[in-house]
C-alpha cells in the first residue's frame, strides 16, 4: 500500500488500523523506531516478532521502519491484525547522505512521542534530535565497532567520529540501555562511566519457541549448518577447517544458507559445502533438518564480538541443536559450559580444532543433549521472557520522566 509520506510524497506511507486493542498495560503508546526492513534479516527475525508480542501484551505500538521494497500485503495484514500502527518509510540511498535523510525522517517520527524505543545507533540519533518524553536506546551491539570490522567505516574518519559522538550522547541521555550480552557491560562502563553502565539491561536476541520447536536429531550423516549473512567478521576458513576435522571422526555434510549471494560462495562450494538460500519462514524446518549450528568469528576478541549474540544461535538451541562458536562471543562461552550443549573454539590451531571436533562428537552421541539445548533456549532466549524484560525497561524509563506510570504486568 502506497500513500503520501511527509518526506517524499507518493512513496511509502502509513498503515493504520481501526479498533486498536485497549491497553491493559499502564504505559503510554510506544513508538518503535528501526532502520531495518521488516522483510529481511533482523527486521524479519527480531523487530517483527518483538512488536507483535508487545502488541499482544496490550501496548499500543507505533512502528516506524525503513523499507527497501514496498511491503507485501501479507505483512501489512499481519501487523494490522495485531493492532500495530505501521509507518513505512522508504529506505533510500546507502551511504552518509542516505543515512542523514533517514535520521531526519526518524527524528520527525519520534518528536512529541511519550515513549520511544530506538533500535541501534542512528535511531538513537533520531531520539536525540526529536527529544521524546522518555526513550530507551536498544544499543544491541557496538555498532561503530561492527562497521569498522566490516569495512564500512574507516577508523579515525569523520563519519566514525560523528557516530562515536552520537553513541556517547545517547548513552548519557537515554533512560535505559539495552544490550545483548552481559559481557558488553564492562565495555559500556569503560567508555561511558559506571552510572551509564547501571542503566544497562541485558536482553539477548530472542526466539519464538513455538516456531522453533524441539525435535529429535535425524540419523547420520551429520549436517553442519552455517546460516545467515556471511560477512567480513566471520572466519569462513576456520569453519571449513573445523568441518574437515569433524569429518575425520564422523560422516559430515556442510550446508550453508545465505539470504543473499556471498563473496565466499565459490570458496565454500569448492570445499564441498552445499550452498542454498531460505526464506525466514523456512528456517524452523531447515534448522531442524541439521544436527549442529556453526558460527565462528575471526579469532581476536573485540568490543563488537563481546556484545554479539547472533539470532541463529538461539534458533539452533531452541530446536535442540548444539552449536559451535568462537571464544568471546557474547555470553555464549559461560552459557554453553553451564548447560553442556555446545563447543567453544578458543583458537584456530589444528590441536584445538581436533579437541573441539571430539567434544562435538561426544555431544552428538549423548541422547540428552537436545533437551539441554532446549533448556538453555527456554531460560535465556525466550521471546516471552524478552518481551517481559522490555516492558520492565519501558516502565523504568517512564518512571524517571513521566508521571503516573506505575504498575506494569509481566
Amino acid at each position: 500500500m502506497f500513500q503520501g509520506d511527509v518526506v517524499q510524497p507518493g512513496t511509502f506511507g502509513r498503515l493504520t488500523c481501526s479498533g486498536i486493542v485497549t491497553s491493559h498495560v499502564e504505559l503510554p503508546p510506544l513508538t518503535y523506531l528501526s532502520f531495518d526492513s521488516l522483510s529481511e534479516g533482523v527486521g524479519a527475525s527480531q523487530v517483527l516478532l518483538y512488536v507483535e508480542a508487545l502488541a499482544r501484551r496490550g501496548l499500543q505500538v507505533r512502528l516506524h521502519t525503513f523499507e527497501k521494497v514496498p511491503p507485501s500485503e501479507t505483512l501489512e495484514s499481519r501487523l494490522r491484525a495485531q493492532g500495530v500502527n505501521w509507518f513505512v518509510h522508504q529506505f533510500g540511498a546507502f551511504g552518509p547522505a542516505g543515512g542523514l535523510r533517514r535520521v531526519a525522517v526518524g527524528a520527525a517520527a519520534v518528536r512529541g512521542a511519550e515513549l520511544v524505543h530506538a533500535r541501534s545507533a542512528l535511531p538513537a540519533a533520531c531520539a536525540l534530535l526529536g527529544r521524546p518524553g522518555s526513550w530507551i536506546w536498544d544499543m544491541r551491539g557496538f555498532w561503530s565497532d561492527e562497521r569498522i570490522e566490516l569495512g564500512g567505516m574507516q577508523r579515525g574518519a569523520t563519519v566514525e567520529r560523528v557516530v562515536r559522538l552520537i553513541e556517547h550522547r545517547a548513552a548519557l541521555s537515554a533512560e535505559v540501555i539495552i544490550t545483548l550480552a552481559a559481557a558488553a557491560i564492562p565495555v559500556i562502563a569503560e567508555r561511558y562511566g559506571e552510572a551509564v553502565a547501571r542503566k544497562a539491561r541485558v536482553i539477548p536476541t530472542c526466539v519464538d519457541l513455538e516456531r522453533f520447536a524441539l525435535s529429535e536429531l535425524l540419523p547420520p550423516p551429520v549436517r553442519l549448518l552455517i546460516s545467515g549473512t556471511l560477512n567480513a567478521r566471520y572466519d569462513v576458513d576456520g569453519m571449513l577447517r573445523f568441518a574437515a576435522q569433524l569429518a575425520r571422526q564422523l560422516p559430515v555434510t556442510l550446508y550453508v544458507l545465505c539470504p543473499d549471494p556471498s563473496r565466499f560462495e565459490s570458496r565454500l562450494r569448492s570445499a564441498g559445502a552445499v550452498v542454498d538460500k531460505a526464506e525466514p519462514s523456512e528456517m524452523p524446518t531447515r534448522v531442524a533438518s541439521a544436527h549442529v549450528g556453526l558460527s565462528l568469528l575471526k579469532p581476536a576478541p573485540t568490543p563488537a564480538s563481546k556484545a554479539s549474540v547472533p539470532t541463529k544461535l538461539g534458533e539452533f538451541l531452541a530446536c535442540g541443536r548444539p552449536i559451535v562458536v568462537s571464544k568471546d562471543l557474547g555470553d555464549m562461552e559461560e552459557l554453553l559450559a553451564r548447560y553442556d550443549c555446545g563447543v567453544v573454539v578458543r583458537d584456530s590451531t589444528d590441536d584445538e580444532l581436533e579437541r573441539c571436533a571430539a567434544e562435538l562428537a561426544r555431544l552428538l552421541q549423548d541422547p540428552s543433549t537436545a533437551k539441554r539445548c532446549r533448556a538453555l533456549a527456554e531460560d535465556n532466549f525466550s521471546l516471552d521472557h524478552g518481551v517481559s524484560s522490555l516492558i520492565q525497561a519501558y516502565k523504568s524509563a517512564c518512571s524517571q520522566t513521566g508521571p503516573g506510570q506505575q504498575s506494569v504486568p509481566t
